[in-house]
């Protein structure tokens, strides 16, 4: 059974991930990356900061990786376009994007990296 954390940067990790599930049509949204698979959304280790110096409120960027499988083509860029649209139209604050690659068991896949900041606050 997976441990339930309830810390501050737990919470906007599983605050992120539920925003994204409302997504429709849907992308599978994968917080594991022992749980990557094709046509998903992995949300990866945020970077943070805490502009007051006083750990009560932080503000995060969590870098996202959209991946499609199959070869670098067209059909996975177009594919990826769409995906990252539907982020834009969701309710999160993404402040930008570039297209990449991810490596998933010794074969490289087309994907797209969108950065989501937010904030959290323990206050």
């Amino acid at each position: 059974m997976p441990t339930a954390y309830t810390d501050l940067l737990n919470k906007a990790l599983d605050n992120l991930a539920t925003a994204l599930t409302a997504i429709s049509p849907a992308i599978p949204i994968v917080t594991d990356p022992r749980n990557i698979q094709g046509a998903c959304a992995f949300i990866n280790a945020p970077t943070f900061s805490t502009p007051l110096m006083k750990n009560k409120r932080i503000q995060l960027s969590f870098p996202i990786q959209l991946i499609v499988p199959g070869p670098f083509n067209l059909d996975a860029q177009r594919k990826l376009l769409n995906m990252t649209a539907q982020l834009l139209a969701a309710n999160v604050a993404i402040t930008e994007g570039r297209p990449t690659s991810i490596e998933i068991g010794g074969a490289l896949y087309p994907c797209y990296e969108v950065i989501v900041n937010m904030e959290a606050s323990s206050l």
